[in-house]
Formats: structure tokens, sequence, C-alpha cells
């Protein structure tokens, strides 16, 4: 549905589920209302050969033009060719295997798991995952590759 997104009319917008409403003046430009109430500001950008919907911020926190202003800034550094915060494709993108699994292990396993779990998982990273995989950017990986390591592991 496409409206003139300005103060008063994202206010008035009540809805019974999650809904876009997109901006009659900017292409690309929308809010985002939830069935909670809560109302974010998007934009909608193609990079990449694939749509990317980016929450520049919440209404009442940031108002309808300063999100149409970045909104436009956004889209046109996209366009240009800008990273712009898009996350990065190909080889080398990403953080190394090695960096995710300590990432893993400190923010998440270590903080939400039992200690018997935790030994599990840092002896399945230290003695299968790590080796195969440690070194690898998280965008080289292939699915390829991933299910040859993991047939070897079935077959031992």
């Amino acid at each position: 549905m496409r409206i003139n997104i300005c103060r008063r009319t994202v206010e008035g917008l009540k809805v019974g589920k999650d809904t876009l409403f997109w901006d009659r003046r900017l292409p690309g430009f929308g809010v985002r209302v939830y069935a909670t109430g809560a109302k974010v500001y998007v934009v909608q950008v193609r990079h990449e050969g694939r749509y990317r919907r980016i929450s520049i911020g919440r209404q009442g926190v940031t108002t309808a033009e300063a999100a149409r202003q970045q909104a436009a800034q956004l889209t046109a550094r996209i366009n240009s060719g800008e990273d712009a915060g898009m996350p990065q494709r190909g080889a080398g993108a990403g953080p190394t295997v090695s960096e995710l699994a300590e990432r893993y292990l400190e923010e998440y396993v270590e903080v939400r798991c039992k200690p018997a779990t935790v030994y599990r998982v840092r002896n399945a990273l230290k003695n299968h995952l790590l080796p195969a995989f440690g070194q690898t950017r998280v965008g080289a990986l292939t699915l390829e590759r991933i299910w040859a390591v993991r047939n070897a592991l079935l077959d031992t």
C-alpha cells in the first residue's frame, strides 16, 4: 500500500498483522507497522541482484523526514557502489570460521549452556570443525565442502 509518509499518517496507522506501507514520493522507503503497534522506518534496495531491507529507526525516535533523508542517502550510496553497511558476499567476505566459533563459544555456549554441553561443543569444534574449516572465511564456505567433511566424519 502506498501512502504519503509523514508524522501524522504514521501515528494514525493501526493494523491487525505486520504490514508494510510504502512512500509515494521516495521509491523503496516505507514504514513497517507491527501488530504490537511498533512502527519502524525501512528502506529497500537492490544489492548484488537481491533485495535488501534495512531498518532506519523507530517512529518516535526518528522523525519521518529524517528517516526519508537517511533512506535517500543510503539508496544513493548503495547505487553508486559504496558498501553502506550491506553484507558482503564472496570468498574474502566475513570472519574466519575460527573467529566465529570463538565468538559463539564466548557469547552463547558459555553463557546459556550447562558445563557438560560447553565441554562437548568445545571438543566438537576443536577436534572436527576447526581442523577442517578454521582458517576459511565464512563467505568462502560451500555446501559441497561442508557435506564432504560431514560425510568423512560419518565414515570414521
